[in-house]
């Protein structure tokens, strides 16, 4: 993916002396940031993108401070749960000792990009001045001129990159908050973003409303860990035991949570796991219907203008991968063809046949099919594929009971035993062994291979 460039939200200035700082970042302060980030080209309403950002000051100590945040974002994308909360420590000068820090995702015509929120305090070498230039992290930052916002005065900052400006803030001079702020980005193939954000309030957590929040933020990371999500995947389908040890613990975190800057998150988990549980029951009786039963009569062509239809299946272990293998945009996991074509290459010669199915609707209709089929072939060539590609507009895919009805996502893998009953029915990405791969479904065509013998 694509990074974007990095968020500047708060802005630490020595000018108001250790006293005010100490006071800014007293532990219990809560600071919301509304914004949103749109192309500088086209009609702004159709790339919109609303931001919103909460940062709790937890706890500070003479080493530094801990800073939690929670972001929600709409339009365009989003993440899912696991990734919208987090933690940074950040040292005596606001300087980040690790990085988990907030990121926004943003899905465009060519694919999808991340633009990643940087340390959220930056510790000015000398008080904030006209005239004041300093760098950091090749960033030539300059203070232009005084400024104000509503009644309250402020100090304009310019930051330069060596192509030109990324970003414009005026930073409150009584405090070490930045008042709004408007940045630069690029995505993708250099199309240009602006980024716009306020200081929309400012309030203080004290005794047992911050010990409830700290507490809450607490728990959520504990049950992100043992559910064992997997970072950047921006996949957070959980199985039914998963799901159950979410609900479980949801009550407790959202009585924790309840009137501070988490509420509307843990709002979103409760309805993400029923909307899971019943996508994942309907799931389960798709499997259960098809398991077990006779392979469906079909017939797909291939790139070439080959044909394979069920008849074709008998006397072999075969594997069809339904999934669009679209070559744009080209994302992990490639639908985990990468590791299929291993998987195939690695169990022909035993008589295991592998296919892709490239579901697409264009396909059907005349005027779009070789646009369709390019994509196809653009991506297996990519990939360098050993295995063929077969094309569906959706039919044969229909007739194995079609997952994305149950607004479940493909890919779905059907094995097909020798006898032409279908043997496994598997929805969604597989879990990934490094060193064996497609484990899961290797033992699936072990199991498979040893009942034929």
């Amino acid at each position: 993916m694509n990074l974007g460039i990095a968020l500047l939200l708060l802005v630490s200035a020595l000018a108001a002396g250790a006293e005010a700082d100490a006071a800014s970042v007293e532990a219990g302060t809560l600071l919301k940031y509304r914004g949103q980030l749109v192309a500088t080209k086209g009609e702004e309403a159709d790339s919109r993108k609303k931001i919103e950002l909460a940062v709790l000051v937890s706890s500070v100590d003479d080493s530094g401070a801990t800073l939690l945040w929670a972001i929600h974002e709409k339009g365009h994308g989003q993440w899912p749960w696991p990734e919208r909360f987090g933690s940074v420590r950040v040292d005596g000068r606001w300087r980040a000792r690790e990085p988990s820090v907030p990121t926004v995702w943003y899905d465009r015509k060519g694919g999808k990009s991340v633009v990643p929120v940087t340390l959220p305090l930056l510790a000015a070498e000398e008080p904030l001045a006209i005239g004041l230039t300093w760098v950091d992290d090749r960033l030539e930052h300059e203070v232009v001129e005084e400024a104000k916002v509503g009644d309250r005065p402020a100090w304009r900052l310019v930051v330069r990159s060596p192509y030109g400006r990324k970003r414009t803030m005026l930073v409150d001079k009584a405090s070490p908050l930045v008042l709004t702020l408007s940045e630069v980005v690029f995505m993708g193939n250099g199309e240009q973003y602006e980024l716009t954000l306020e200081l929309a309030d400012r309030s203080t957590l004290a005794g047992e409303a911050l010990d409830a929040n700290v507490a809450a933020w607490s728990a959520l990371a504990k049950l992100r860990d043992d559910l064992g999500y997997v970072a950047g995947t921006g996949r957070a389908d959980f199985s039914a035991a998963q799901l159950s040890a979410v609900q479980a613990e949801i009550p407790a975190i959202e009585r924790l949570a309840a009137e501070g800057p988490l509420a509307a998150l843990v709002q979103t988990i409760a309805e993400d796991v029923k909307d899971q549980g019943g996508r994942n029951s309907a799931v389960a009786a798709l499997r259960k219907k098809y398991l077990g039963s006779e392979c469906m009569p079909f017939s797909l062509k291939g790139l070439q203008g080959e044909t394979l239809n069920h008849e074709n299946l008998k006397g072999k272990v075969t594997v069809l991968h339904f999934w669009p293998y679209l070559d744009s945009p080209l994302e992990e996991p490639y639908g985990q063809i990468g590791y299929l074509d291993f998987l195939h290459r690695k169990r022909k010669s035993e008589g295991v046949a592998v296919y892709g199915v490239a579901v697409d609707l264009r396909l059907g209709d005349e005027r779009e099919r070789r646009a369709a089929t390019t994509s196809v072939k653009k991506l297996v060539a990519f990939m360098n594929l050993d295995y063929p590609v077969l094309l569906d507009d959706g039919t044969v895919l229909k007739r194995f009971g079609d997952p994305r009805r149950a607004d479940a996502d493909l890919p779905l893998f059907i094995v097909v035993g020798p006898d032409g009953k279908i043997v496994d029915y598997h929805v969604g990405f597989y879990e990934v062994n490094r060193d064996r791969g497609l484990e899961e479904l290797d033992a699936v065509l072990t199991k498979t291979l040893q009942n034929r013998e």
